[in-house]
């Protein structure tokens, strides 16, 4: 497709054919689409939202995906288990996982597990949970390597079937531009970043070897190709970002050490 440019040299004008390129007609096809469907019912709106991303994420190979929770009714520990994790595996500083722990077992008050999200978390704790069912859509056997799967415990010991808790074997920091904090737990050198939604992307490519990745806000991240054959609209309560890959950071803050090993501070 091209199109028609007039250019003025002097008193002469000519016209020159110019190429439009594949990135501007797909902005033109979003701006459509996107007017079209604002008079649309909502749930018609999700589903336009959700093929732009994968459109737009099919434009680039070097784009990752993002899911995290939506809840707003995190799973809660009863208070004895949660004393006994403080003491053990729980970091009393930044309330997360201290390092060289991997799979962790939680005993949860039976009335926080009502929440039917897709993702979830345990309050104070910086473990995610996730249903099981819709985990392993991800693949088994992808799952079973790349990630640490724990046990969701009712007070009498018996594990909760259709829930998991999981940690990344690498994490990664999904970086962003906005109102950007970082730092580091003064007790177990734990590496914290925060950054507003919108405009997040990767800084670097992940390390090869392994297909999922947990992030810092407790989701998940994997490539485009895994996505592709994801239902990705039956996560509930979930929040999906495509994930460009930035040969700079855009935060200012230059190489913070993007990825954690939780393999070899592990042993595995």
């Amino acid at each position: 497709m091209t199109r028609l440019v007039e250019r003025n040299h002097g008193e002469a004008t000519s016209s020159v054919t110019v190429p439009i390129s594949p990135f501007c007609r797909f902005r033109k096809a979003l701006h459509a689409r996107t007017s079209r469907s604002a008079q649309g019912p909502a749930k018609n709106l999700a589903a336009e939202r959700l093929q732009i991303k994968m459109r737009l994420s099919q434009m680039n190979r070097s784009v990752f995906h993002h899911l995290y929770s939506q809840s707003m009714h995190p799973l809660e520990m009863i208070d004895e288990h949660y004393r006994q994790a403080l003491r053990t595996w729980l970091c009393g500083g930044c309330k997360r996982p201290r390092p060289g722990i991997g799979a962790v077992d939680v005993t949860v008050e039976k009335e926080s597990t009502r929440s039917r999200a897709a993702l979830n978390l345990v309050a104070g704790t910086g473990v995610a949970i996730a249903r099981r069912e819709v985990l392993f859509t991800l693949g088994v056997e992808r799952v079973s390597r790349d990630l640490y799967l724990g046990n969701v415990l009712r007070r009498s010991g018996t594990p909760y079937e259709d829930l998991v808790t999981f940690r990344g074997r690498r994490a990664l920091i999904v970086r962003g531009k906005k109102h950007v904090a970082n730092g580091q737990c003064s007790e177990c050198g734990h590496a914290a970043y925060f950054s507003m939604i919108g405009g997040r992307y990767l800084h670097g490519l992940p390390p090869p070897g392994h297909d999922l990745f947990e992030s810092q806000l407790w989701g998940l991240v994997f490539s485009d190709e895994i996505a592709r054959g994801l239902d990705l609209g039956s996560w509930k309560c979930v929040t999906h970002e495509v994930l460009p890959v930035r040969d700079k950071p855009l935060d200012g803050l230059g190489d913070i050490g993007a990825i954690a090993d939780r393999d070899s501070s592990c042993g595995n």
